[in-house]
Parts: structure tokens; sequence; C-alpha cells
């Protein structure tokens, strides 16, 4: 068990919440397939998109909304008028596509 120390975390669980408990246990190898039904490749994207963003949402480095993810950080801000800002951050999609009757997985970052 640990202590929940992220405002972010606090705030989504609430006050009541002080301590979450996770087990992670063994149990195969994954071997993500893109062939199949669409949830199965729905699944597969997902599971990508959690790998390639786990480390921005670990470090909260990065505010994430939907499949953006821009710096806390002010170093890079641009700033406009009216209060408003430029935030330096990146667009990240993972995407099923076919090439020659094959589907691949593609990870698209702009």
């Amino acid at each position: 068990m640990t202590d929940i120390t992220s405002k972010n975390t606090k705030g989504y669980l609430g006050t009541a919440c002080i301590k979450v408990e996770v087990e992670f246990q063994f149990t195969h190898i994954l071997t993500p397939s893109l062939i199949g039904e669409v949830e199965q490749i729905r699944e597969t994207q997902q599971l990508l998109e959690i790998i390639t963003s786990a480390a921005m949402v670990k470090n909260e480095d990065h505010i994430i909304f939907g499949n953006k993810a821009y710096e806390r950080s002010s170093k890079h801000d641009a700033p406009l008028p009216q209060g408003k800002v430029v935030k330096s951050g990146l667009e990240k999609n993972c995407r099923a596509v076919d090439s020659a009757g094959e589907a691949l997985a593609m990870l698209q970052i702009g």
C-alpha cells in the first residue's frame, strides 16, 4: 500500500480515499493481436495507448486531455492577449492500419 500524494489523483478519488492497494499477478504473456473482431482490435489499441502514455501520467509532467498532452511547466509557453497562452505539447494516436490485407499497429505522434 502507498499513500496518495498526487493532487490529481486525490481530486479524482475524493478526500475520503487515503490509500490505494494494487496487486499484480503474472498470468500469461500477452501478445496483442490486430487480427480479429473490431472489439479485439480496439482492445489492442487501448493497450498500446496505455503503454505509450504511462510515463507521462506517472511523472505528472504533462496535462493530458483526450489524446493530447501539454507540458505543466510554463518554460515554453507563448503568451497571447487576454491572459491566454499557447502550451507546448504533443498529440498521440494508436491506430490499426491495413497494409496489403494485414492489420498493422501504428503509433502517430505529432
